[in-house]
């Protein structure tokens, strides 16, 4: 390997993260979002705190509701902290719908009984319910928030986009360069690669051959290549390649 192709090479890499470094943006932040999300964790977080301290006091007693408090409890903790840590418009909604339900199931219960238990309005009931409310409009204000400029969840640019013509040549050729110092002698070429673009790509890196850098090295190749040997001639050269064979055998 050359200096030259080692610094070829470098130089290609070099731009070519230059121009991928270029082209990322970094995700904008909107803090809209931000505070939807913390805002819905936290009237989930206090539903559920609601609902544990009247498990607590007493609703832990009452057959199939006792069991219905604990599992709100649970999924309203559980749904609090996804909505902290994933960024998602599903996890948003399955969050909105939540303090729904539970709002329905309190509000059966006091109209119709539920599992024959009949709630009866209290001053905590009432505030859970204030507190539901306003956790289903915050997070379903969080799923239909539209996604920002820049944001991670923007489906990303192919990865060929990023980089110039200019550069996907330099690199090709590095990489030709690179194959034939290594020892590659076939290097396959097609019209379905595009019309000349392999040929191009290619010439650069496996040309001048031998004895063809200039015109006048051509021409000069050309001309012994017409040139006709008689028949004593070709009989003397072999004779001295026979010597000279012999010679070097004698002297190993």
């Amino acid at each position: 390997m050359t200096w030259r192709d080692t610094m070829t090479r470098r130089g290609t890499m070099t731009a070519a993260a230059r121009t991928v470094r270029e082209h990322a943006e970094p995700p904008a932040r909107d803090w809209r979002t931000v505070t939807l999300r913390v805002v819905g964790a936290g009237l989930l977080i206090a539903t559920g705190a609601i609902h544990l301290d009247l498990y607590l006091t007493g609703y832990r007693s009452i057959p199939a509701i006792g069991w219905l408090f604990l599992l709100q409890v649970i999924a309203a903790f559980g749904l609090a902290l996804a909505v902290l840590a994933i960024p998602s418009r599903l996890v948003a909604a399955a969050a909105a719908v939540f303090p729904l339900a539970t709002l329905g199931g309190y509000l059966l219960s006091v109209w119709i009984g539920l599992f024959g238990f009949t709630e009866v309005r209290t001053t905590a009931g009432i505030v859970a319910g204030v507190v539901e409310v306003a956790a289903f409009v915050v997070l379903a204000a969080l799923t239909l928030a539209p996604t920002p400029a820049g944001s991670t969840t923007k489906a990303p640019a192919r990865f060929p986009a990023e980089i110039s013509p200019a550069i996907a040549r330099a690199a090709a050729r590095a990489l030709l360069r690179r194959a034939v110092d290594l020892g590659v002698q076939l290097i396959d070429t097609a019209d379905a690669y595009g019309p000349g673009v392999s040929e191009e790509l290619i010439a650069p890196v496996t040309l001048p051959i031998p004895g063809t850098a200039t015109p006048t090295h051509l021409e000069d190749n050309l001309a012994a290549a017409a040139i006709q040997l008689e028949q004593d001639e070709i009989h003397a050269i072999t004779a001295a390649a026979s010597r000279a064979t012999h010679r070097a055998t004698q002297a190993n």
